[in-house]
């Protein structure tokens, strides 16, 4: 089943049971499926947008309308967006933001947020998002993207953005960095 048959399914098992008003529905993936859009098939081995930009649907108690939210977030606002619709204080800081505020039909701020991903074997291939473009480094090899004119991500302009990319290869290795201290704190085992 697709996601939408899946959502439709969900939410008529729920209302034949008088739960679905007051229930909190998360519908999400953990990563994508490549079918060949960069000559790849399988997951983990990529970070274009077919690996990394997954369903993420959230119905909160009580909600009557659905609102769209066109501002990118990653599966690490997941829990502190949770916790706050549910009322609970995070009692250790997360790396994630909370954007309950959007699924209250508060108007977004600026988006300055830059979201970082990773392949799970390695630190070898990253990936930054920050507003509209989205560079890769790839064993080295560099990819920027315009995702707003090319969500394909098939013209590559890292050359003729040498700056941007600049910025965005500094911001991905400190994110990377980050990564790595939190994993060392945590104790988080990466598979190789």
């Amino acid at each position: 089943l697709g996601v939408n048959a899946s959502v439709f399914f969900i939410g008529k098992l729920l209302k034949e049971k008088e739960i679905y008003r007051e229930a909190l529905i998360i519908v999400t993936s953990d990563h994508g499926e490549a079918f060949f859009e960069h000559h790849q098939i399988g997951h983990n081995h990529s970070n274009y947008n077919e690996m990394i930009h997954v369903p993420f649907l959230v119905k909160r108690p009580g909600q009557e309308k659905s609102v769209q939210i066109e501002q990118n977030f990653g599966l690490i606002d997941l829990a502190p967006t949770l916790l706050e619709l549910l009322g609970l204080k995070q009692r250790e800081p997360m790396q994630g933001s909370s954007f309950s505020h959007l699924l209250l039909g508060r108007a977004p701020g600026p988006d300055h947020r830059f979201l970082y991903a990773r392949t799970a074997s390695e630190n070898h291939n990253i990936s930054l998002i920050y507003r509209e473009f989205k560079y890769i480094n790839y064993f080295g090899r560099e990819e920027l993207f315009n995702l707003r004119v090319d969500p394909g991500e098939r013209v590559n302009l890292i050359e003729n953005e040498v700056f941007l990319a600049g910025f965005l290869r500094q911001k991905a290795f400190e994110q990377m960095a980050l990564n790595i201290k939190m994993r060392d704190q945590y104790k988080i085992i990466v598979k190789k």
